[in-house]
């Protein structure tokens, strides 16, 4: 007998491949409708709101978002923000950017809220965060944490033409 019972699969208002997995893992059926909202202008708007209290208002934004194009169905919107103290976190837009987050995580603690809502037309039917609180060890700038020395593959395979950036 299968997980998920209603007769709709669930929509996930993301385009995020990790948060897919997960799903599909737990046995959920679920399809695939990337809500199209700007994230840093909701960010923006969140202001002095805590960073749990940010992923949940993207978390929600997005199920929003895509609950108006599809009446009667459930609408799962999700997000996560990370924060160490006051200082928050966003996706780094580029390879040198990431390296100064990791540089400003390295040998401290920080804080990865993770957020969902369930919503369905314009009701909340469901809505969570969690936290989890994470001690990164203090590395070099060679960055050699999973046992592949990534970053010097890539450039390698940058020199030689072998990938694109």
């Amino acid at each position: 007998m299968p997980l998920w019972l209603a007769p709709q699969p669930l929509v996930l208002a993301s385009k995020s491949g990790a948060r897919g997995k997960i799903l599909a893992a737990a046995g959920l059926r679920f399809e695939i409708r990337p809500a199209q909202i700007d994230e840093r202008s909701i960010e923006a708007k969140a202001g002095t709101l805590d960073a749990a209290a940010s992923a949940q208002l993207l978390a929600r934004a997005k199920a929003d978002a895509v609950a108006k194009t599809l009446p009667g169905r459930l609408v799962l919107g999700a997000d996560q923000t990370m924060a160490r103290g006051a200082t928050r976190f966003s996706k780094p837009r580029n390879r040198a950017e990431a390296a100064e987050q990791l540089r400003a995580l390295r040998g401290r603690t920080h804080e990865l809220h993770s957020a969902l809502a369930v919503v369905c037309g314009d009701e909340v039917m469901f809505d969570c965060v969690d936290s989890a609180r994470l001690t990164m060890r203090d590395l070099s700038d060679r960055f050699t944490v999973l046992g592949l020395p990534l970053l010097p593959l890539l450039a390698f395979l940058r020199k030689n033409s072998l990938v694109d950036g």
